[in-house]
């Protein structure tokens, strides 16, 4: 998959929702790639309100990853405080560990973890 097809709106039952998706992405620089276009879109969205999913199956993180994921959260932080927030791929310590690092740094609604793209999309458009 190209690094620009990794983040892509759908819209479901109504709902307006960003996926950014990391699986089995790679190096570290893809993953910068795919933060960099998320945050471009969040600030470019014509949606007034909007739904992420987060998937990070398969991520390969380090400390340069974990701080710009930090960074890009606190400065979408406004776009996003009245948004529902989700991942998928919470199967690793390390995952756990940035879940609730991301989750401390978004603040507003805190993201919730969910097993299955599908689940997490179910949630989002309800």
């Amino acid at each position: 998959m190209k690094i620009e097809e990794r983040v892509k709106w759908v819209e479901r039952k109504g709902h307006h929702i960003l996926i950014q998706d990391f699986t089995n992405c790679g190096k570290t620089e893809n993953s910068l790639k795919i933060l960099a276009l998320f945050e471009k879109e969040v600030a470019d969205a014509k949606y007034e309100l909007f739904n992420t999913l987060t998937i990070i199956s398969g991520i390969k993180f380090d400390p340069n990853l974990f701080l710009e994921m930090k960074n890009v959260a606190k400065r979408v932080r406004p776009r996003l405080a009245n948004s529902k927030r989700v991942m998928v791929g919470i199967d690793s310590a390390t995952r756990r560990i940035m879940f609730k690092g991301m989750n401390m740094f978004a603040g507003g609604n805190p993201s919730l973890a969910f097993d299955t793209v599908e689940e997490a999309l179910e949630y989002l458009s309800s």
